[in-house]
């Protein structure tokens, strides 16, 4: 329809029938079709069009013609109506007879927080009046309304009011201005024409109804004329205006609403203003009177819960406004006394007063006598104790209430007993001692109160308030230990649903469900009988439900009630009825509950349940022996743990059909390691990497291979046996495998360190024999203690980085019970492992012997060969590669012209694959310095407890031949180093066989040992390290100096012995 109303705007103008603009044209007929979306469209491009040929006025006109449209699909709200504001709505309904559309007015008070939003407030009609007061549009609405001339305005008028800043002044507020002048005039009339009064106000109200003290004032007059329901009206809006956050406003409302008789809404404002100051007397006075007429309209059969709501406020803002009052309500005391002791003499109108300054209503006085205002003071110190038992959400209200109003009532016995022992009445007169009992009770020293009034039982009233102490204190006992119960049920419930949920498990949630509802369901009743007052113990409380309760619980009620609830097994409620039943309790029953309790902890985790039940003993029990026990286990939960506890709860923790399982993953973990572990430690073998690298490589895939299936196996195990949603969470994971590692990791680890520690203790404290070669029982005994040292402390000190970074939790008990875990759960599962062990006929040790000593093999090989390449004595490396003819070549060179002794040693080790075919693969061959050095080190690792090559390494790369020796010798080890660094057979200053017969050949006649060089003129590679081998000499010094050596073309196995003719010496 645009591109119509386009057309026809550039084509023939007869087709527009009679209308002066094409964009009109086509909208008039989309608004007769009543097509109104696109008709305001169209004026909403005619505007655009009348905009661009600067025709202002009639851009403005089609922009309202769409705004029209607009409004009939989606009008505006006005959020006043007559009876609110009658003077905005006369003005808006004006406005819009002369068709001024809403968006105009919308937002017309520049609210941006208002602003277009489709709802019209009574003060956007009144600015958009101010606004546009010269418009053609508004002069004819206010004409059209009958609007008076403006008084200021009147031919002649200069009223004292319209000055300069007046002048400033909105249309709005210069009315609002212009009645409070009138206002004022009024108000000095005498006599004050209260209607006019109103009406003005009134009209200001309505001017600047965005002002709260407008409608406030309005309220104020209203309220003090008592029409409360104008008043409520005066005071909403005013409440509105102000955000509805002045209090003062909320309380004048309450007053209106209170006036009106609607007491819970009166109430209601009372406790909003008391939001900010809750502790204003004033304001808890009026809520208390507000609630007191409040609850006198409840029907206690329909409004069960409001009412108990209502009189438990009423209640605690009585109490709140003695306790804040209690100056003054000692000074009523004090005036009581001083009446009191008038009465001596005899009743009469002094008692009257009496009674009356007690709280005894004018119609309870008549006749009234001497003991019965003595019984009226006594029943506001009742009063008293009663209001301080309020409980409030605050403690600090509570403490408050309870001490001052308690204080109160000590008083009141107070001024009762001093009475009492000087009056002549001896029936009045014994009471003074209980009278001061009562005081000593209201003051809280209640064992003392109870000591004073015991002789005097005999009196009615003293017999009452001791059997009363008793019933509450058993009551107390009783609420604690039911509310202990609920705990006790809520954790066994959450152990026993974790333990269902696990996949072995042969129960099932629902059947668990089942179960502890109907034990949620006896305690709660139980408490219920407590707290109504019909029993005062648990054991009464189950009679009645076994008697006349819902059928459902009686029979868990019978069960409870017998001997068999308390029977070894089943849980401490049985005897916690008992306990907690009996007056005093009985000490055997705390050590069952105290029992029972520790097993559920210890064995089911049910820590909450363990600690509510210690709690209760120790609050209860009147044996101090029992007392200690059970703050001992309450101290164990939070840290403070004892070694014997720990040890104690450390065996009811672990189950022998765990540990079992535990012990068989810890075998399959250990033997999955250590074959990862010997396969990475040949393949680095294979790629010729060598010395610390390699069994560092080998000992970290060793170890992240047994922490792995440690790990997984454990998490099926706990899987198994609890709640697996719980167990297979990324965190959960992420911290099982991360502790399993660090605890691996250093059980490895610090065994290691014990494994070469304890050999050398044992060497340095002289516990070897056989030249060194073997250790003494004592040696092995004190290599033994250090390695299990060594696995403990790995263990403690894995424990703790774990706790430290929160993988595992830290122990309840604190640090002994953390110890007590670690150190017997080491012993627990060495000890196990024996056993498991004898079980399979030594298999397990025997599988572990085999391939430790594999491991100790290839890493002692591995850290031989490292040395001996510190020391420059290289294998040599042959890249063999198949060419595409079928020939080999080595390092890139065809075999065939690799020297013929290392060609024959290289193909003896070349490996073949399928088919007997050659593959391509790596090849080291080693000379024959090589050999004997790494058998050197190889020999002494193995078989001399405390040796260390790395040590004798560091001695020779340094050149320090001498300690070199001496080191050799202290390993009784039959080689030498000259002092030019050549190695030798024979201890270095052994004599020769010669020697040793004591015959010396001649000087001239010495054999000359010239240090061969593998490089020298006329020697091949091959025959030098032959001359080398035949006379066991190495020339260490030139192989650390020179290129590395040549290897003998031959093939040659590392020996794990030196060879015979190096021992012949």
């Amino acid at each position: 329809m645009v591109e119509i109303a386009q057309g026809l705007a550039i084509g023939d103008k007869r087709l527009l029938d009679g209308h002066a603009d094409p964009w009109a044209f086509v909208a008039d007929h989309l608004v007769s079709v009543k097509r109104f979306a696109e008709a305001g469209a169209v004026y909403r491009e005619a505007a655009k069009a009348a905009t661009a040929r600067g025709e202002t006025a009639v851009a403005q006109a089609f922009t309202e013609k769409e705004w029209k449209i607009d409004e009939t699909a989606k009008p505006f709200v006005a959020l006043f109506n007559e009876q609110q504001n009658p003077i905005a709505t006369a003005f808006y309904k004006a406005l819009r007879a002369q068709g001024v559309p809403g968006h105009l007015v919308d937002g017309a008070n520049a609210d941006a927080a208002k602003a277009a939003d489709r709802k019209i407030e009574a003060g956007e009609v009144l600015a958009y009046l101010d606004a546009h007061w010269k418009d053609e549009r508004v002069q004819a609405a206010l004409k059209s309304i009958n609007f008076p001339a403006l008084p200021w305005e009147a031919p002649g008028a200069k009223p004292p009011y319209a000055d300069a800043a007046f002048e400033k002044l909105p249309f709005a507020d210069k009315m609002a201005a212009w009645h409070d002048y009138e206002i004022g005039l009024l108000k000095k009339e005498e006599p004050l024409d209260e209607r006019l009064l109103e009406k003005r106000l009134r009209l200001a109200s309505f001017y600047q109804p965005a002002k709260p003290e407008r409608h406030k004032a309005l309220g104020d007059l209203l309220l003090e004329k008592k029409r409360y329901a104008e008043a409520v009206a005066a005071y909403r809006a005013a409440d509105g205006a102000a955000g509805f956050g002045d209090l003062a406003i909320k309380t004048s409302l309450g007053h209106a609403l209170f006036g009106a008789g609607d007491f819970k809404a009166a109430r209601d404002m009372y406790t909003l203003a008391l939001e900010k100051n809750p502790k204003d007397v004033k304001l808890l006075k009026l809520r208390f009177e507000a609630n007191e007429y409040y609850i006198a309209t409840l029907d206690p059969a329909k409004d069960a819960d409001a009412l108990k709501a209502a009189q438990a406020e009423h209640g605690a803002d009585g109490a709140m406004i003695f306790a804040l009052g209690a100056k003054d309500e000692k000074a009523k005391l004090a005036d009581l006394e001083k009446l009191l002791g008038e009465l001596h003499g005899g009743d009469g109108d002094k008692a009257r007063t009496v009674a009356a300054l007690a709280g005894l209503k004018p119609e309870e006085i008549g006749g009234i006598t001497k003991k019965d205002a003595l019984a009226a003071v006594e029943g506001l110190a009742q009063s008293y104790l009663s209001l301080a038992e309020q409980a409030y959400a605050d403690p600090k209200d509570t403490e408050l209430v309870r001490a001052e109003l308690n204080g109160l009532a000590a008083e009141c016995f107070g001024v009762l007993s001093r009475f009492a022992a000087a009056d002549g009445d001896p029936e009045i007169q014994r009471m003074a001692k209980v009278y001061e009992g009562y005081a000593l009770i209201a003051q809280g020293k209640i064992d003392e109160g109870v000591a004073l009034l015991t002789p005097l039982r005999k009196i009615p009233q003293a017999d009452r308030i001791l059997t009363h102490i008793e019933k509450g204190k058993m009551r107390l006992i009783n609420l604690s230990a039911v509310e202990a119960w609920e705990v006790y049920n809520k954790d066994m419930e959450r152990a026993e649903t974790d333990s269902a949920k696990g996949w072995m498990s042969g129960t099932s949630v629902s059947s668990v469900t089942d179960k502890w509802a109907k034990e949620h369901a006896i305690a709660k009743a139980v408490k219920e009988k407590l707290a109504a007052g019909d029993a005062d113990s648990m054991e009464a409380a189950l009679k009645l439900i076994a008697e006349s309760g819902e059928e459902s619980l009686k029979e868990r009620a019978r069960y409870y009630l017998s001997t068999e609830s308390r029977a070894n097994g089943t849980g401490p409620i049985g005897d916690l009825v008992a306990y907690a039943s009996g007056q005093p309790p009985s000490p055997a029953d705390a050590q069952r509950i105290l029992a029972k309790s520790f097993d559920n902890e210890a064995q089911k985790g049910a820590v909450e349940g363990a600690f509510a039940m210690y709690a209760l003993i120790q609050a209860a029990s009147p044996e101090e022996d029992m007392k200690k026990k059970a703050q001992g286990n309450m101290d164990a939960l939070q840290g403070k743990a004892t070694f014997g506890r720990s040890v104690e709860k450390f065996f009811k923790m672990h189950s022998g059909k765990g540990l079992a399982v535990d012990i068989g993953l810890m075998f399959v973990a250990a033997g999955l390691g250590n074959l990862a572990k010997l396969r990475m430690l040949a393949k680095l073998e294979q790629a010729g990497v060598n010395g610390y690298k390699a069994v560092a490589i080998a000992s970290a895939v060793g170890i992240g291979t047994e922490a792995t299936v440690f790990w997984a196996g454990g998490t099926v195990k706990e899987a198994m046996l609890t709640d697996p949603s719980k167990v297979f969470t990324a965190e959960h994971l992420l911290k099982g495998w991360g502790s399993s590692l660090i605890m691996i990791g250093g059980l490895k680890g610090f065994g290691k360190l014990a494994e070469g520690l304890g050999p050398r203790a044992a060497k340095s404290l002289g516990l070897v024999k056989e030249g060194g070669a073997q250790l003494t029982f004592g040696g092995k005994a004190l290599t033994w203690t250090i390695g299990h040292a060594g696995g403990l402390g790995g263990m403690i000190a894995s424990s703790h980085v774990n706790q430290g970074l929160g993988l595992t939790p830290k122990p309840l008990g604190g640090w002994k019970e953390g110890l007590v875990n670690e150190v017997f759960g080491y012993v627990q599962f060495a000890v196990a492992h024996k056993v498991a062990d004898g079980v399979v006929k030594g298999k397990m040790t025997e599988v572990s012997k085999v391939q430790h000593t594999e491991i100790a093999y290839k890493e002692a090989l591995l850290l031989a060969r490292g040395h001996a390449e510190t020391l420059g004595f290289k294998a040599e490396r042959f890249e063999i590669k198949v060419a595409k003819d079928g020939t080999l070549t080595a390092n890139g060179k065809p075999m065939k012209d690799l020297d013929p002794d290392v060609k024959k040693a290289v193909e003896a080790q070349l490996k073949k694959g399928k088919d007997d075919k050659i593959e391509a693969q790596t090849v080291f061959l080693e000379s024959p310095d090589r050999k004997l050095l790494v058998g050197l080190f190889l020999d002494a690792s193995l078989n001399r407890p405390g040796f260390s090559g790395g040590k004798l390494t560091k001695l020779l790369a340094a050149k320090d031949y001498a300690k070199a020796n001496a080191y050799l010798k202290e390993f009784h080890l039959p080689l030498h180093f000259g002092a030019d660094g050549v190695l030798a057979a024979g201890a270095a200053g052994e004599p020769s066989p010669h020697q040793a017969l004591g015959i010396s050949a001649p000087v001239a006649s010495q054999p000359k040992t010239p240090a061969p060089d593998a490089k020298s003129e006329g020697t091949k590679p091959s025959q030098a390290a032959e001359e080398i081998s035949d006379s066991h000499v190495i020339p260490l010094e030139e192989g650390m100096t020179s290129e590395p050596q040549k290897l003998a073309a031959r093939k040659v196995t590392p020996p794990a012995k030196p060879p015979a003719r190096a021992k012949e010496g």
